[in-house]
């Protein structure tokens, strides 16, 4: 699919169609990262600092869960 680049405040912009988008699994919001290569720009999901947080735990570093005793006040549980 060919498309246009075209001015976005002081940057340049380019639209990728919804088709693409869901094929990645780009959303509104998605943390991206934008890589430059010789001849062509590469886009791809960035993890965020959560994601890559959670990428890190595993079983052998997965804690139990912590009783803190039962309501204290008004609470509802």
């Amino acid at each position: 699919m060919r498309s246009r680049v075209m001015q976005w405040g002081n940057s340049l912009g380019v639209r990728i169609p919804r088709v693409y988008a869901e094929a990645v699994g780009f959303l509104p919001g998605t943390h991206v990262e934008i890589v430059a290569r010789e001849d062509e720009i590469v886009i791809r999901r960035s993890d965020t600092k959560l994601e890559s947080l959670l990428a890190q735990v595993t079983p052998e570093n997965l804690h139990a869960e912590v009783t803190w005793g039962g309501p204290a006040g008004r609470e509802q549980w």
